[in-house]
Parts: C-alpha cells; structure tokens; sequence
C-alpha cells in the first residue's frame, strides 16, 4: 500500500476518516494458535495470538457468497468445511472504486475496481482463553459488532483492529464486510416484481448483510464467550446510519441489545429515488437504478441516445430487464463512474420498502414512540464534522505547491463549518436523541467529540484546519492509534500522554454502555457519570483532552428550528448566503431530510430562488 505522505494528497483522508490511513506497516506472520480452536455451527476454526494478550479469527464467511443467482437477493446461509480452518487472514473486501487515501489497505489507481462479490465475512478478537476456560452461562462476555463508514459504496472492515478494545474491556469484538454500492443497494421493479421474497424485493441487500451477521453472531458467538444475549452494533457515518436503519428494520427486532450511532445520519431513501429515471424530479436520483439501467443500455450499445435508451427500457419487459442486469459484469455496472476521479460515489440506500424498512422516515417512526426497536441508545458527533470535507472544495482552499490546503477567508471557513457542523449535532444526533428518550427515558446518551489536539507547525495549522473533524474519534473508541491514526501531518508521531488518557476513557464509555446499556463513569469507575439525556435540556458528555477542559457535561442542545432562525438573525450572512446554507443544511443534506423542503426554501428568508 502506497504510504501516506500528507493527509491532504488528492482525495484527503480527512473526507471520510471512518477508515483513516494507516501506514505501510510490515505484518508479522500469523501463525495458528491452538489455544484459539473453537467449535462452530459450520465446523472447528482456528486462530493466532494477538496484541494486548488477545486472540484473533480473521475471515470467517457469515453467509454464502452472493455471487451468479444470488447476485441482488437476500443473503444465505454460508456452507460448512471439514477439518480446522485457518482463520489468519481478513477476507476479500466488496467491489468498489478506488480511492487514493482512501482505500487504504488495497493498492490501485484512478478508475480501478477492487474487491469481489465474494465478500461475506467477519473478523473476532477476543480476550485470550483457553478452549477449556472460554466464559460460559452469566460469565459470558459482551460482544461489539463494528459496522465501518464509507458513504455505503465504499470501506472494508480489515481497516478496524478490536485487541485493544476487546482487552481493556473483556469484550468479544466483530467487525464485518457488507455488500456496498450497486451490488448492496439496488432496487429496480422488474427485480422486485420477479423476486422469490419480500426480503429479495427489498433492494436493501447490504442492510440484509448486516442482519445475517447478527444471525451469525447469535448462533455462534457463544463458542468464542460472547453472549448472544448482550449485542451492541456501532459504526460510524455510513456505519452509523446502518445502525440508525437496523434500529427500525423489523428483521432486527431482538439480534441486537444496544446501539452506538457514531455521527451518522436518520435518512433513508424512498422507492421513487432509488428507482426512478432522473427527469428533473426533486424525487429521482441520478444514480438510481432507473438511470443505472440507461447506462447499461447505452454501454452495452443497445442504444444510441438518452432518448432511445428510455425508450428502449420502457418496452422491456420485467424478464429483459431483469435478465439484461444480471447479464453485466460488476466492471460493466462500475463503468459509466470510472472518471469519478477524486469523489466519492454515492447512490441512493435504506430504502423504505416496507419490509426491511418501514415506509415511512425513521426520524418520524421515531416520534411515533413505537414500531422499532427499543434499545439502550448512544449517539453523538464531532465538535467539527464538516471541516474535512470543506477543506476539499476549491470554494473554500486553494493549494500551496498543488498540495497543501491554504484558506482563501479564514473567519469564513469557520463560520460556515460551524453552522454545518451545529447542523450535524441537531439532526443527527440531538433531534433524534429527544425523540429517542421520550419514547425510552433514561436510555440515550449524548455525547460530543471534541479533540483536536493535531499536528500545528508552521506548514499547516491542523487545529484549525481540521479542528475535531469526521472520524476523529475512531482511534479513541478502538484505542489503535498507530493503525488507525499513524498519519502524517495529522496526528503526532508520538502518542501524548493525553491522548492515551482520553483513548482509554472513551473506550471505557464505551465498554460500560455495551455491557449495562448505561455508560455510568465508565468501566473502571473513574470517570464523571454520564446522566441520560434530557429532551428539552440535553446534557451532552464532551470528550476531549485536559489541556481543552477534559471530559465534562453541558446542556448543548441544538434543534433544527433554532439553526433555521440564527440563519435569519445573523448579520454576517447576506441572502444568497442565507439561501444557500438553508437548502446545504435541510435539503441536501446527509444527516436527516425530516427539517426542510422545497416548499419551505421557496419561501425562507423573504423567498429563496431554486438552485
């Protein structure tokens, strides 16, 4: 893998740190430790020592590889082997485009597809345990299941190591691959209309890859001392918005028992936008499936134009579609989208299918105090979320030497990202967090990342720059900050003290909510007890160094009301500016869609012209 020379090459990782970049690091040789054998449903699995007096099964498959007929259909069981297997290494990651900084344990280049359709597996780290001393009955550990980030087109779970976590906090950790793009979100009516199951028609593959884990897990996890009656999903950006998803999909009703959503998003899409051609509609995406099959046709040459590829896929017949998508290869579907460059592919996902997912918006399924799945709830963001991804749009950096980010208007840059970051808190995380706790009082817990202790020198004010950006947090939660957080520019080469501090404090947090469902002061006791919130007054837990105030409570708070009018008092904004952050903050926007429409930009600020 091509090591990182500064954050700021081409894509940045800072666009999306759930993954963060680690440094080419030589791996020493697995070797298969006997005291890791276990017992599964599918046969006897083996893995090795690792780090922090752990042991590690890496690539186990969860369900049968989606591949020919399995290919945009609910997952299936994975088949059995004889004899021990070997689980010393990850698994294959899904299909993808590669990024630079980005997919960062696989090399490639602009325009290259990674990855396989063959792509189901999990990985598990475990306190270390004899075959003859692995917890049993009430002595059963807790078990964390990682949901990685990535926009849901991208990501792969070798990124995320879990000995540190698992050893600090005597917890079974899993983290697992899911179908992601094209492949795990696709829904098209001649599919849905042609499939065998309501989970088939559904579209939300990648969302059904995540439930089968959670099968797995209940059936498996006690042969490694994990209780199957004490799951917590987490994740973070897209992983914290599959989390948000399984809290209202019906199918994961009982498979998991507490839920972390780590600056995610309560959006999902509507039948329309997955499907529909793009006709100038405010509904249909340009990424829809719709428009996926227009390109297929013209790629495959079956049409000259737009115009005959329309009219050409309104005379098929549900079997031809169905047919013809079945018949392109994965590099066929990826094609049109190869010149993406340095951007991210985004594609519509969750869908309300009402099956999997229900018809109506989460936020709304929310307020309804019913009809999910009432389970102990941490969410939460970063003091900056939206900073990285600013600092890749000429709007607001030009580049030094073609390379480093310098601010064309520093107030500016930080006024705007503070209302996007603001945003962030109040849709994602505090008007969900009030709906949340209405309906289950005493049961969700607010915090706020706020570290931002990165590298400052006289090339780059990271501080500034960056501040406590997206994905920050991550090498606090797995306390892997050589992994996760080795990158250059960014993080110090050396971890200070403080940092260590505040690794270990927020991952006993979040050792403590996995195993009460309450994160207390911690798992070791030591820590300030974090109260649950309170709609109406909050009470957000901070987390940052001793240097910015430490760890301590506030009653932020922020609804999306309150951000609507400070657009309007706020002097420093002219019209445009006020128009322009109303539709970036309510409309198109990641967090949540439930606050804005087109009705109500028409008319805010005095009338808004459409973009």
């Amino acid at each position: 893998m091509k090591k990182v020379l500064l954050l700021f090459s081409l894509a940045s990782a800072g666009l999306l740190l759930w993954q963060c970049i680690p440094q080419q690091q030589a791996t020493p040789a697995r070797v298969a430790e006997s005291q890791s054998l276990r017992t599964l449903s599918q046969g006897d699995v083996i893995g090795f020592a690792d780090i922090h007096n752990t042991h590690a099964w890496l690539g186990i498959p969860y369900a049968a590889p989606p591949v020919g007929e399995l290919r945009w259909r609910a997952p299936q069981p994975a088949a059995g082997w004889q004899g021990q297997k070997q689980a010393l290494s990850f698994g294959g990651i899904c299909s993808q485009l590669w990024l630079p900084d980005v997919s960062s344990v696989t090399d490639g280049e602009l325009g290259d597809l990674i990855g396989s359709e063959d792509c189901l597996y999990l990985n598990i780290w475990s306190p270390a345990f004899a075959p003859d001393q692995v917890p049993e009955g009430d002595q059963r550990l807790p078990v964390m299941l990682w949901i990685h980030g990535g926009a849901n087109t991208l990501g792969e779970a070798s990124v995320f190591h879990g000995h540190h976590l698992a050893s600090s906090q005597s917890v079974i950790v899993v983290t697992i691959n899911y179908r992601l793009g094209f492949l795990g979100w696709f829904y098209h009516p001649a599919l849905s209309n042609l499939a065998a199951t309501p989970a088939d028609a559904s579209g939300n593959f990648g969302l059904l890859d995540m439930i089968a884990s959670l099968d797995w897990v209940r059936d498996n996890i006690a042969a490694f001392g994990g209780d199957p009656n004490n799951i917590t999903v987490f994740g973070e950006s897209a992983g914290g918005l599959n989390v948000a998803a399984l809290l209202a999909s019906p199918l994961a009703n009982n498979k998991f028992h507490r839920a972390i959503v780590q600056s995610g998003s309560f959006n999902t899409d509507t039948l329309a936008r997955a499907a529909d051609i793009n006709l100038g509609q405010p509904h249909a995406d340009a990424n829809s499936s719709g428009e996926t099959l227009l390109s297929q046709l013209l790629l495959a040459k079956r049409a000259d134009n737009r115009d005959e590829a329309i009219a050409l896929s309104t005379s098929m017949s549900g079997q031809e579609i169905k047919d013809f998508f079945y018949s392109r290869s994965v590099e066929q579907l990826y094609q049109p989208h190869f010149d993406i460059g340095h951007d991210f592919l985004f594609i519509p996902n969750n869908f309300r299918d009402g099956h999997v997912l229900p018809k109506q918006s989460l936020l709304s399924l929310l307020a309804s105090g019913e009809n999910f799945n009432r389970v102990p709830v941490m969410i939460g963001s970063t003091r900056d979320e939206v900073k990285p991804f600013m600092l890749i749009d000429p709007e607001w950096t030009w580049r030094l030497f073609g390379l480093l980010p310098v601010l064309h208007d520093a107030d500016k840059f930080n006024h705007f990202a503070r209302y996007g970051s603001d945003a962030w808190k109040a849709l994602a995380v505090d008007e969900p967090a009030n709906r949340l706790a209405r309906a289950m009082p005493g049961s969700v817990f607010v915090y706020r990342f706020d570290w931002d202790e990165t590298t400052d020198n006289w090339l780059l004010d990271m501080p500034e720059l960056m501040g406590a950006g997206h994905g920050f947090e991550l090498p606090f939660v797995f306390g892997d900050t050589k992994t996760l957080a080795a990158l250059d520019g960014i993080f110090p080469d050396e971890d200070p003290p403080s940092l260590l501090r505040l690794a270990a404090i927020t991952m006993d947090y979040w050792g403590e909510f996995a195993r009460h469902g309450n994160p207390g002061k911690g798992s070791n006791g030591n820590s300030i007890r974090w109260p649950a919130w309170q709609p109406g007054s909050g009470q957000t837990l901070h987390l940052d160094s001793e240097a910015d105030g430490g760890v301590y409570l506030s009653e932020l708070a922020f609804t999306a009301g309150q951000l609507k009018q400070r657009l309007l008092d706020d002097e420093q904004l002219n019209h445009q500016q006020r128009c322009g952050l109303f539709w970036t903050l309510f409309i198109d926007t990641f967090q949540a869609k439930d606050f804005g429409s087109g009705e109500q930009y028409l008319k805010f600020a005095g009338g808004c012209q459409a973009p």
